[in-house]
């Protein structure tokens, strides 16, 4: 004796879940990256996440049978750092020439775009140079590739382009027949002598020189100075003997102050 009996089996399912990844920013940007995904059955962990920095996210998709399927998303766009910005001088000591700037720009994530300079002219890349004539304080700006920005100062004070201030001090000016001491000052800096003795007539050069290089110079000429004897002639208006007087004529000169 035979039975015979059928069964139909529908409920085996080993086909994993297909997990679809919706289209999303890949471009440098400094904005959340908001990725969305799909199953073709079951359920997901998540439809969409939203990338606030760079990473990695994992959707994951469960089906009524237990299939799973994962799907890792990336995420390495995101650049929400500013870039830094260094501005060096080329000197800080004092000078009296322009001083140059080097500017230096760098970003971690998109790359630097453009530095803006502190008279608004606009340089493409990374690194440039700015040359100023006068102290004061320069503003610049650096951006991103995705529009972060960054600004920074710097303040140029030992640019120094005036000459130091000689003035010399009241000396004898009339006729004298002793030596003449002339002094000198300067408003900033060093003399090369801050006074001088005159022994003769005669010139000297009082030089000054301040820490930036500037240089004034000034003369002083002499010409009061008389140490020279005067000279005599004595003229008899005769030399042969005679019963008469003789007129003796008396002449003096002087080639300096003059005869008293």
């Amino acid at each position: 004796n035979t039975t015979t009996k059928s069964i139909v089996v529908s409920n085996i399912d080993k086909v994993k879940p297909v997990i679809t990844i919706g289209d999303y920013n890949k471009a440098w940007t400094n904005k959340d990256v908001v990725v969305t995904a799909k199953t073709d059955k079951g359920t997901l962990n998540a439809t969409s996440h939203t990338f606030t920095a760079n990473g990695s996210f994992e959707f994951v998709a469960t089906d009524e049978a237990g299939n799973v399927s994962k799907k890792t998303v990336t995420v390495n766009n995101i650049d929400k750092t500013k870039p830094s910005l260094s501005l060096t001088p080329s000197t800080t000591k004092p000078t009296n020439k322009d001083v140059t700037i080097t500017v230096k720009a760098s970003d971690v994530g998109s790359g630097v775009q453009s530095i803006t300079l502190p008279d608004d002219k606009i340089v493409t890349g990374a690194e440039t140079a700015y040359t100023v004539s006068k102290n004061g304080t320069y503003a610049f700006k650096v951006i991103d590739k995705v529009g972060n920005v960054e600004s920074k100062s710097i303040t140029i004070s030992n640019i120094d382009k005036t000459k130091p201030v000689i003035t010399i001090g009241d000396y004898d000016k009339s006729w004298t027949n002793k030596d003449v001491v002339v002094t000198a000052k300067t408003d900033k800096g060093t003399l090369n002598k801050t006074s001088h003795t005159f022994t003769a007539n005669g010139s000297f050069e009082f030089v000054a020189t301040d820490e930036a290089g500037n240089v004034s110079k000034k003369t002083v000429t002499v010409t009061n100075i008389d140490k020279v004897n005067p000279s005599l002639s004595l003229t008899p208006s005769i030399t042969k003997l005679t019963n008469k007087d003789v007129v003796i004529t008396v002449k003096a000169s002087d080639t300096g102050s003059g005869v008293q």
